[in-house]
């Protein structure tokens, strides 16, 4: 027989919606802490870059001012989720809206990032989102190479795991004794892509392909920002305000942040190495002149400098 596993709720998991923000707010408190333990720290990480990101070479026949817009909107964007509110029960309040502004910091780089690949700008979200996804997946830097794909399968379990180790063990979600943050990390994308393959269905039901069969594409980190987005905007606004001890409310607002600038800075430091260094730090030097309290991009500045 399965082994059961009992989990013991502390007290402000009693709701539904107290469950959902636990459960959020580890998944990004993993995807922080693997970040650190690969990186120690984003400076680290920019230090490794070249080599990172090798493979990725220039585009000589790209303009790169149809970038700089959309960079604007990042940069703008991580400064607003990133202002220190302070008062714990503004930052539990904001912890609603912050997941919309991390989205739409990440996506607004992404459609920079979209256009450097084949100079075409996807014009849609998912497309956006499925075409970003494939080149992170094929360019190995992890954790934003990892992904589930496939389809659901009958038993409701075919979707398998993309760059993840052999080995990997993929925990329960409220699991927190003895937690591989890379295993909750497949735990979360293993879950979103159950959600995308349920989305997508409503609206293919009459295309003749079985719930089972259907592939909605691979699912990455970036579809993740995109669900808490869906869900903070749109459809359970209660479980990002749910009452909660004040640490993990602060901490599930600062992985959000860090998540956040660390993917910015993955694809600041690809769109440098397709269009020049000197010219997207020309973009970010304009922006925080313009804006010198955005200190998160002006940090980064510093460390792509030195």
């Amino acid at each position: 027989m399965p082994t059961q596993i009992h989990i013991q709720y502390p007290a402000h998991l009693s709701t539904a919606s107290g469950i959902k923000f636990e459960t959020y707010r580890f998944y990004l408190v993993c995807v922080r802490d693997y970040l650190l333990a690969q990186h120690k720290d984003l400076p680290s990480f920019i230090a490794a870059s070249p080599k990172l990101l090798s493979q990725v070479k220039p585009a000589k026949n790209l303009d790169p001012l149809p970038i700089e817009p959309f960079l604007r909107i990042a940069w703008n964007t991580e400064f607003l989720l990133s202002i220190d509110h302070g008062d714990p029960n503004i930052v539990r309040i904001n912890n609603q809206w912050a997941p919309i502004q991390s989205y739409y910091a990440v996506y607004s780089a992404l459609e920079a990032l979209a256009y450097s690949i084949d100079g075409n700008m996807p014009k849609s979200h998912a497309k956006t989102q499925r075409k970003c996804s494939a080149y992170l997946i094929n360019l190995s830097v992890t954790p934003w190479d990892k992904a589930f794909q496939g389809a659901e399968g009958k038993s409701g379990s075919a979707h398998k795991p993309k760059n993840f180790p052999s080995t990997l063990a993929i925990p329960h979600n409220l699991q927190r004794s003895g937690v591989d943050p890379l295993g909750m990390i497949a735990r979360c994308l293993k879950a979103e892509h159950s959600h995308r393959i349920d989305d997508k269905w409503r609206n293919k039901k009459d295309s003749g392909c079985y719930k089972y069969q259907y592939k909605p594409g691979p699912t990455t980190l970036i579809h993740f920002l995109y669900r808490l987005r869906i869900k903070s905007n749109y459809q359970e606004i209660d479980p990002f305000v749910a009452q909660a001890p004040q640490h993990e409310i602060a901490e599930f607002a600062e992985a959000l942040q860090a998540v956040t600038s660390w993917t910015l800075c993955l694809l600041e430091l690809i769109l440098m190495r397709r269009f020049g260094p000197k010219v997207v730090m020309g973009f970010a030097q304009s922006y925080s002149t313009a804006n010198p309290s955005a200190v998160k991009l002006v940090d980064r500045l510093a460390e792509y400098a030195a």
